[in-house]
């Protein structure tokens, strides 16, 4: 089945280090905030299959009234990489880069973060992509999937926001730019 594996963005696991109970608690959760889970697989997942993921949230209002939210997600599974590609949210991929840099702060320079980090990671999907879809193509042609397009543009513009900018003068600005991109 599917496990995750870390949390990304404004939320705290309720036992720190520890996936085994995958329960994180919010500050605050309002409708310009999201999160992002990793997950991997520890078994096979059958072919033209669809596998059910579902989050719960559990508030309490203003007045005090305990609420529960229930989202539900049926993802297809396939063998082909290229299905992968054609099914990819370059929005939702750029949040879980930004949000992966983030929790990289304390431990990583700026410099090590946005050259390092988040260019490798956007060059080893484009370079996979390559390799399974556009292998036959001169390797001085730039190959990018339709549907990734505007990903490197948009981590640009991620890079040279207050959060990751070098440029920024305060710890205070810095922050900022840091809930905002949370």
């Amino acid at each position: 089945g599917l496990q995750i594996t870390d949390y990304y963005g404004a939320c705290v696991p309720l036992a720190p280090g520890t996936t085994a109970r995958p329960d994180i608690q919010f500050g605050c959760l309002s409708c310009d905030q999201s999160f992002a889970v990793g997950m991997q697989y520890d078994g096979r997942l059958v072919e033209n299959e669809t596998t059910g993921v579902q989050c719960a949230i559990l508030h309490t209002t203003a007045t005090g009234q305990r609420r529960i939210r229930v989202i539900n997600l049926a993802l297809p599974c396939t063998k082909q990489a290229v299905d992968v590609f054609r099914s990819c949210d370059y929005e939702a991929m750029v949040s879980l880069l930004t949000k992966q840099a983030i929790t990289k702060l304390p431990t990583m320079s700026l410099s090590q973060l946005t050259t390092g980090s988040m260019f490798s990671r956007v060059s080893q999907v484009l370079a996979a992509y390559r390799k399974v879809a556009a292998s036959n193509v001169a390797a001085s042609q730039l190959i990018l999937p339709e549907e990734l397009r505007l990903l490197p543009l948009f981590l640009l513009g991620i890079m040279k926001s207050t959060a990751f900018s070098p440029i920024t003068a305060t710890a205070d600005a810095r922050m900022a730019g840091v809930r905002l991109l949370l």
